[in-house]
Order: C-alpha cells, then sequence, then structure tokens
C-alpha cells in the first residue's frame, strides 16, 4: 500500500473535519522519517515506503482510534444543570412575588421563552469553537470598540444615554436597541482579552506593553460611565489573565521584572482612584465606598437585608412583623432582585438559598477545573477568564445578600437576579466554558500520544 493510499484510508475514518489535515500531515512525516531509515539500510525508495506504511499498522483501525481520541465531547451533565439553573431562574421572582413588585414586572410565558433563548445561545456559543474567537480577537476587539463608540456618542446626543443609578450613565436606550447595560458589556472583554493576551505569545517587551495598552478601551469606557466597580473588576479579571500568561512563560522576558512592573503599575492606578475618590468624587460616591469597607452607615436596604437574615430560619418562614412587612412588599421592600437569596431565605428558610448557591458554584467550579486541567493554553485562559467574571460576581452578589458588604446593584448573581442582560451575558460564558470543554479533547495547539501499529508518538498541529 503506498503512502496517500494509506493516510485516504486513515483520515475517512476520522469524523471531525479540522483534525484531519493535521493528522495526515504528522503521520505523513512519520512514514517519511522511517521510510529514510529503511533507505539508509540501503532499500530501495518504493521498498521502503511499502515497509513503513506497513509498520503503521491498519489504517482503519487507526483512523477509528484517532477518531475516539479527537472528536467534541460535549458535557451534557454540565448543560443539563445549566437548563435547571435556567427554569430557577425563570420561576423565582414568581415564587417570591407574594403581592409586591414582582407580581407587576414578570411574567412567567416572556420569561420562559428567552430563559429558551438563552439556553440556545449557549449551545451556539458551545459549538462555535473558542479557537476561532482566539484567531480574530484583535479584529472583534477593535470592531466593538468603535461600535459601541459610535452607539454611545450618537445615543448620548439623542439622549439616549442615561445615568439613573448614582450617577452612573450605564444604560445605553433609543432607537431599536432597548435598554442595555453597557457594564454587562464590558464584562464580555474579559475572555477577549485572553485571546489578546495570547495572539502576543513569544513575544518581548514591547509585545507585552502592547497587550497592556488592550486593557485602556474598556477602562476608558468605565471611568466615562463614572463606575468605579466595573472598572476594579475589570482590572482584577484582567490583570490576573495577564500575570497567568506570564507565569507560563509565554513571553520572551524575565518574569520577575514583568510581574514587579505590572504590580506596581496596578497598585498605582488603584492609588490614583483612591485619591480622586478621597478629593474629588462626588459625596455619594465617598459614602458608598465608605460603606463598602464598613466605616460607614449602612444602607437601607443592607439594614432590610440584615433584618429578614436576622429572622430567618434554616427551614421555612422567617419570624418576625417587620420581616413580613420587608416580605410582603410594603415600602419596595427588597426590590429590584438585589436580595433575591436574601428573599429566599425569608420565604422558604436560609438551606434553599445554600443550596441554590451551592449548586450554581458547583457547576462554575467544575467546568474552571476542566479548563485548568487541559493542555490547549488559550482555552485554559479564555474559560479562567469567564470563570472569574461569574465566580467573582456570584461571590459578591452574596455578600452583599448576606449584608456584610454594601454594592448596591453593581453585581448580579447567574440564574438568580431576574435582569435579562445578566442572564445573557451567563449564558455567552458558560457557552464559552462548554466549548473550551467541548474540545478539550480535539487536535489543537496540545500534544496528544497515538500509538499506530508498533510506533508510538506524538500528534501536534500548528
Amino acid at each position: 500500500m503506498k503512502a496517500g493510499e494509506y493516510l485516504d484510508r486513515l483520515t475517512e475514518q476520522i469524523r471531525y473535519q479540522p483534525a484531519r489535515y493535521a493528522v495526515r500531515e504528522e503521520v505523513r512525516a512519520h512514514i517519511e522519517d522511517q521510510r529514510a531509515a529503511y533507505e539508509a539500510r540501503g532499500l530501495a525508495p518504493e521498498e521502503a515506503e511499502v515497509l513503513a506504511v506497513r509498520q503503521m499498522g491498519d489504517p482503519v483501525e487507526a483512523g477509528v482510534e484517532l477518531d475516539r481520541v479527537h472528536r467534541p465531547r460535549m458535557a451534557w451533565g454540565m448543560f443539563v444543570l445549566a437548563g435547571v439553573l435556567c427554569a430557577v431562574w425563570m420561576v423565582l421572582p414568581k415564587l417570591l412575588s407574594a403581592g409586591n413588585t414582582y407580581e407587576n414586572v414578570q411574567e412567567l410565558l416572556p420569561r420562559g421563552f428567552f430563559a429558551v433563548f438563552c439556553m440556545g445561545v449557549m449551545m451556539a456559543v458551545c459549538h462555535l469553537d473558542y479557537s476561532r474567537i482566539g484567531r480574530h480577537a484583535h479584529i472583534i476587539a477593535l470592531a466593538a470598540g468603535i461600535l459601541c463608540l459610535v452607539g454611545i456618542v450618537s445615543l448620548w446626543a439623542s439622549s439616549g444615554i442615561s445615568g439613573d443609578i448614582n450617577g452612573m450613565g450605564v444604560w445605553l436606550s433609543g432607537m431599536s436597541v432597548g435598554r442595555i447595560d453597557l457594564r454587562l458589556c464590558l464584562l464580555l472583554y474579559v475572555p477577549l482579552y485572553a485571546a489578546i493576551l495570547y495572539g502576543y505569545r513569544n513575544g518581548g517587551y514591547k509585545d507585552v506593553g502592547t497587550s497592556l495598552l488592550w486593557l485602556l478601551p474598556p477602562f476608558c469606557m468605565a471611568f466615562c460611565m463614572a463606575d468605579v466597580a466595573t472598572a476594579f473588576l475589570l482590572l482584577f479579571c484582567c490583570g490576573t489573565l495577564f500575570m497567568v500568561a506570564v507565569c507560563k512563560n509565554w513571553y520572551q522576558v524575565s518574569r520577575k521584572f514583568v510581574l514587579c512592573v505590572s504590580f506596581v503599575v496596578m497598585a498605582s492606578v488603584i492609588l490614583s482612584l483612591a485619591m480622586y475618590i478621597l478629593l474629588a468624587a462626588p459625596e455619594y460616591q465617598v459614602n458608598r465606598i465608605r460603606n463598602l469597607i464598613g466605616r460607614g452607615e449602612p444602607s437601607y436596604m443592607i439594614q432590610m437585608a440584615q433584618e429578614v437574615l436576622a429572622g430567618s430560619r434554616w427551614l421555612g418562614k422567617a419570624n418576625g412583623q417587620i420581616v413580613e412587612e420587608i416580605l410582603s412588599g410594603e415600602n419596595q421592600g427588597l426590590c429590584m432582585g438585589d436580595f433575591m437569596l436574601t428573599e429566599l431565605s425569608g420565604h422558604y428558610g436560609m438551606i434553599f438559598a445554600a443550596a441554590l448557591v451551592a449548586v450554581l458554584l458547583f457547576l462554575l467550579s467544575y467546568l474552571l477545573w476542566a479548563c485548568l486541567r487541559q493542555k490547549n493554553q488559550l482555552g485554559m485562559l479564555m474559560g479562567l477568564g469567564c470563570a472569574l467574571v461569574l465566580l467573582v460576581q456570584t461571590g459578591c452578589y452574596a455578600l452583599l445578600n448576606m449584608g456584610i458588604v454594601n454594592m448596591g446593584v453593581v453585581f448580579f448573581c447567574p440564574f438568580v437576579t431576574y435582569g435579562r442582560g445578566g442572564m445573557l451575558l451567563t449564558s455567552v460564558l458558560l457557552g464559552i466554558l462548554l466549548s473550551v470543554y467541548r474540545y478539550q479533547s480535539v487536535l489543537s495547539k496540545d500534544t496528544a500520544v497515538i500509538r499506530l501499529g508498533r510506533i508510538r508518538f506524538t500528534v501536534t498541529s500548528e
């Protein structure tokens, strides 16, 4: 059998099309090496090729084995669990309504349609193959930045951007866009920045500096919206990704020097923000920071949340007349979805709130663990970025609902807060995490050990 015929039969067994070319080229290289070894022993070229092909083993069996190893694997258990959490998101406001604000705002059927839509978005992103995002990360980031800038300027000119949350202009509205929370759009930049960092791998100090400059667009937008919390969140998530990339030796630089300089730059940014807040920020922002670090008076909402938690039991409705008034929605109560875990504890018991958070953390932690285990560096970093956003949001929301910190409407909780924007963002980020899991066994930048016949070698794609 000739080499070409052998390779044709072998690759026909591989159902995942993108893996065929890389496998074919790698196996061809091994056949050529073996043929050259036979020719060095004095065999004729044709005879050497036949022996080299024969030593590779049966092409059908080898192809089937390669197909088994290198094909997408869907995390159906995690996808089903996400579907269950979507159902929880759909019905949770109704379970907590009890005649209060949710009763009029939330309709079950539209939320059901939107939950199904979000599951479709999650599945579509999962099948998109995250490596395609990685290949075009710079173009996507540039195009998104230009579109956001044009949209903000045009809608601002027509009063389409509003600052209805303590002075923060976070809502983009008007024309056909409805109401878009710009903070959620900025959070999508985190996995995109991971792909940008990957694009500069093997570069020197210039490339490291350029990768840091890509942080300026989202930070500038966050500051234009006067949203310090989102700026800090971006700084933490993107800074963590950058340090991981440096520690992984992606760049031809001194790790200690770059990490020290990065630490100094981030500390300077934080210090500058602190000086701005102390010397030039509006009084409401200063009070918000004082409350956040426990130096100010707790807000009215935090006091109500603490009141509900003080009367809550592990199972059953919370005790107390004041708690009853809060949960019934008098004086707005814990409205707008910022304290849904607190309300769940008050209505049904703390065990249900704890169980919901535990299930959510299990889903995110499992997908993060799967991302960190794989050898594909792009998938690892993009998955880490998505998981960081969701885990930080969940943790801060839980602290808010426990009455420990006062962050107002800054953070959302995946599958809990009833806002559709947060649900859509969750679907996109989970879709990327599922995509990383799905393609972890497919030929990409990883190295897989394959045995064909009596020969054991590694397969690496470019």
